[in-house]
């Protein structure tokens, strides 16, 4: 004659409720890490972004100004605007050869910074009832699409973008001739549909340069 055993024992309301709770927590940590490490993918994502940008707005910078070589740089400043002036002179010809430079400009540009915006603009100035005035002739804006100029703190001290010079010779007329320019950069992500979780701080580039 053959027994059948039974058990009737199982788990408890407090054994069930113990592994829910733990069950619970590593899940809650799991899901902790996981995001925490999609997050600072993100954020490490938006700052090479954010080189890439600076690397492209000072590369623009650069090429406007080897394509364009002056012959002297001086300050330009408006109420809005600041930044440096690039003035060439046209070549002069004597019996079809060119022996050296002329007093006329043949182009006149200007590199600035207005309204978080570096722009590049060519220029011509003429006098007009004793007044010089300036007259625009073509006009680029140099920025990015998916980020934006902004300030940043150094040390206590405000920085913002800017573009300016240092001379080191000047030429007849006090005019600069060689120097140094300065190139600051301060931008930061433009995206606002990004959390605050994944906002980095604005990146500061600076770079030096001479003509």
């Amino acid at each position: 004659m053959k027994k059948h055993l039974k058990s009737e024992s199982g788990l408890t309301l407090i054994e069930v409720l113990i592994t829910l709770v733990i069950m619970s927590i590593v899940s809650g940590v799991i899901y902790s890490i996981f995001v925490t490490g999609l997050k600072l993918y993100q954020k490490i994502g938006i700052e090479a972004q954010l080189r890439d940008d600076a690397d492209y707005v000072a590369t623009m910078i650069l090429n406007e100004m080897y394509n364009n070589p002056p012959n002297y740089i001086t300050d330009y400043e408006t109420s809005t605007s600041k930044g440096i002036e690039l003035v060439r002179f046209k070549p002069k010809n004597v019996d079809g050869y060119l022996v050296e430079d002329s007093n006329e400009v043949e182009q006149d540009l200007l590199i600035y910074f207005e309204s978080d915006h570096f722009y590049s603009e060519r220029i011509q100035r003429v006098m007009e009832d004793g007044v010089e005035k300036i007259i625009s002739l073509e006009k680029n804006q140099i920025s990015s699409e998916s980020s934006k100029f902004t300030n940043i703190d150094v040390d206590g001290r405000p920085q913002s973008s800017s573009i300016t010079y240092a001379c080191t010779k000047e030429g007849l007329a006090g005019k600069c001739e060689h120097g140094r320019i300065t190139l600051n950069i301060v931008i930061e992500d433009d995206n606002d549909r990004l959390s605050n979780l994944l906002k980095t701080k604005p990146l500061l580039l600076e770079s030096s340069f001479g003509f």
